[in-house]
């Protein structure tokens, strides 16, 4: 059924982020397939292109050498829908079939998105994105890239910061960034001392003690991601 790809998509993540963990490779973390996937089909579709052409990430291509990873995403592929069902795509599908049932009944359509930023949580069944939340703005789904964050610090080291006053989204147009795009900023904290300082382990009461420090962090959308430098990338953001 239609469910049968994201739940393939979702035991994979779950491998990649196993082995990830592993081999204490952070940047391995998050795969471009489940984040291709929730955008449309071929979003998905392009990430296996762009495996193909060598052009992802090698430390995702190392941890997707795992045969477990590799069956689940042969799977998926071959669950894709063929190019004439790909419109059936959750995301899509409601928007494209009611655009279609007005159309046909002679109406003009308008189709407009309210593009007010906004910060989504998925079911806590996806346990790995417990604590997290991606970003959306319209039908686009933004992401950080490493790049654009305040300098010496990674997309891993921060947490959107949702408190009252603070979860509004700044945007601004970007005329000669990517062809033109809409960046996005946001309040967000990170811990005083960075994770790769403290141990593996450690009680829950001295969390607070490492303290904070606040900031902004940038967003561009996701579809124009590792379009610059290779960087890391991260959709789903840890928040507080």
């Amino acid at each position: 059924g239609l469910a049968l790809p994201f739940l393939l998509a979702a035991r994979a993540q779950s491998i990649v982020a196993h082995v990830a963990r592993t081999r204490a490779d952070r940047s391995a973390y998050r795969a471009t397939f489940a984040e291709g996937l929730a955008s449309s089909y071929e979003a998905f579709l392009e990430t296996r292109k762009s495996m193909e052409d060598a052009i992802d990430d090698a430390a995702e291509a190392s941890v997707q050498d795992d045969p477990r990873i590799r069956f689940h995403i042969k799977r998926l592929t071959d669950e894709i829908p063929g190019e004439a069902q790909r419109a059936e795509h959750p995301k899509l599908a409601a928007v494209v079939e009611r655009v279609a049932n007005l159309w046909e009944a002679g109406e003009k359509v308008v189709v407009q998105f309210d593009m007010t930023p906004r910060m989504v949580v998925s079911n806590e069944l996806i346990r790995d994105n417990i604590g997290k939340a991606a970003v959306e703005r319209g039908p686009l789904v933004y992401c950080m890239e490493s790049m654009d964050q305040p300098a010496g610090t990674s997309v891993f080291d921060w947490r959107l910061d949702s408190t009252a006053g603070k979860s509004s989204f700044s945007t601004t147009w970007k005329p000669d960034m990517l062809g033109g795009i809409v960046t996005l900023t946001h309040h967000a904290t990170r811990p005083a001392k960075a994770d790769s300082s403290q141990p593996l382990y450690d009680v829950l009461s001295r969390e607070a003690e490492r303290g904070t420090v606040s900031g902004e962090v940038k967003l561009v959308p996701y579809y124009a991601f590792h379009n610059r430098e290779i960087t890391a990338m991260q959709v789903w953001i840890p928040y507080r």
